[in-house]
């Protein structure tokens, strides 16, 4: 996977409203994570793999939003769940 800049995503978190609000941010995080899952996006799941990393995500909640992502979207995610969980256990080898 492409190696993570912290600058794109400091420029998406303005783009795309990702602030303090009623819903924690940790939850955005994790439906970020869902939907790039569901997509496909391999840039965008790293980029949400570190952001949720950030946000005190535990590994019982990235495996509910990959679980939902794989009922969205069906087994064509399974290759990119993969990955995301690879990518995961590295962040937290760091």
């Amino acid at each position: 996977m492409k190696e993570f800049n912290q600058n794109e995503a400091k420029r998406d978190s303005r783009w795309y409203g990702v602030r303090a609000g009623h819903t924690f941010q940790k939850d955005k995080e994790l439906t970020g994570l869902t939907c790039s899952l569901v997509l496909r996006c391999g840039d965008c799941i790293t980029c949400r793999l570190v952001r949720c990393r950030g946000k005190g995500v535990t590994r019982e909640e990235l495996e509910e939003a990959i679980t939902i992502a794989l009922i969205v979207r069906g087994s064509i995610t399974i290759t990119h769940v993969r990955r995301a969980f690879r990518f995961w256990d590295d962040l937290k080898k760091e």
